[in-house]
């Protein structure tokens, strides 16, 4: 699999998904796994990593190594 197809697609991934705990905390959505209600703080938490992850994954194509090293 090509590097640049990757990291669009992870990045991409990552974006929604932020985009998604976004949408719930905005709306004020409720999350329920089985009997258990999800408190907005994970939405947080997953909005700044997920974020972060996407970031990362757009910065990392080639071209724009420049911005960010490591």
């Amino acid at each position: 699999m090509e590097a640049r197809f990757y990291l669009r697609v992870s990045g991409a991934i990552f974006g929604l998904i932020c985009l998604g705990h976004l949408m719930r905390i905005i709306f004020g959505w409720p999350m329920v796994i089985g009997t258990l209600e999800v408190p907005m703080a994970v939405s947080w938490l997953a909005v700044a990593v997920t974020a972060g992850l996407a970031a990362w994954a757009f910065a990392r194509l080639p071209g724009n190594s420049d911005k960010w090293e490591g």
